[in-house]
């Protein structure tokens, strides 16, 4: 195995056996999609590391002068109708919204609507509460179906190219939150499955599908997929035997 392999099956190594080692591992999966990952307080998560690759890949993307907190505030704590008030309006505060509008960058401006969009119509689905609270939201007069036929239609337009593997996730997503587990299952392994190993999207849509494959009854591959995400938490079967087989497969491939 050369060196970057090693270092790399290493550094997943030490972020799983802390995910692993720190428990409790009752009351395994309340919802399949939602990853459990148990750490210690002073180790960040893998979903807070991941957060932060994908913040980075952001400023990859746009600046790397534009503040973390300016992507994340941007990405994750504005929902759809905020930004499109800001690209609207063509002026924005947050200095990535304002690099994108600046630059005329159309195709991010366009990934983080749909994006944004599809978390909107995910959170309706399960939130049975749910009503426009806000008086400034927009009334959208087409249903839900349509809604997620039109984000569907969308991804499936940038399968190559910038940003492909970001949409490729959202895809999964959507597949996700309307139930369609075989023709996500499928979408996977054509597409996301084919992705460099230590790509983020990748790697995060492997969870979702676990996720799927623990729905429709495929244990052992679910488990497997759980394990090789790093979400011990979320195998149904034994973990040691399970984190014991992820450990060899490293050190021999």
């Amino acid at each position: 195995m050369n060196l970057s392999r090693f270092i790399s099956s290493a550094a997943f190594l030490a972020a799983a056996v802390v995910a692993f080692a720190c428990g409790p591992f009752d009351g395994l999966v309340s919802n399949p999609f939602v990853f459990h990952f148990y750490q210690g307080d002073e180790e960040p998560t893998i979903i807070e590391t991941q957060k932060a690759e994908n913040i980075a890949l952001w400023q990859n993307s746009t600046s790397a002068a534009i503040p973390a907190s300016e992507v994340e505030a941007a990405v994750y704590d504005m929902n759809l109708a905020q930004l499109q008030s800001a690209f609207e309006s063509g002026r924005s505060d947050n200095a990535f919204l304002a690099w994108i509008i600046n630059n005329n960058a159309s195709e991010i401006k366009e990934f983080l609507l749909l994006a944004k969009e599809l978390e909107e119509l995910r959170f309706n689905r399960i939130s049975p509460w749910y009503y426009p609270a806000d008086k400034n939201e927009k009334y959208d007069s087409r249903t839900e179906a349509e809604r997620f036929a039109n984000i569907l239609e969308r991804c499936r337009k940038h399968t190559v190219g910038f940003l492909s593997d970001r949409y490729g996730l959202q895809y999964v997503r959507a597949l996700i939150a309307l139930q369609n587990y075989d023709e996500c299952l499928d979408f996977y392994k054509r597409t996301m499955a084919k992705l460099p190993h230590r790509n983020l999207f990748r790697t995060m849509a492997k969870g979702y599908v676990a996720g799927c494959l623990q729905r429709m009854g495929e244990t052992d591959e679910a488990d497997r997929m759980f394990a090789e995400s790093g979400d011990f938490n979320s195998i149904k079967n034994n973990k040691k035997s399970y984190f014991n087989t992820l450990v060899m497969s490293l050190i021999h491939n």
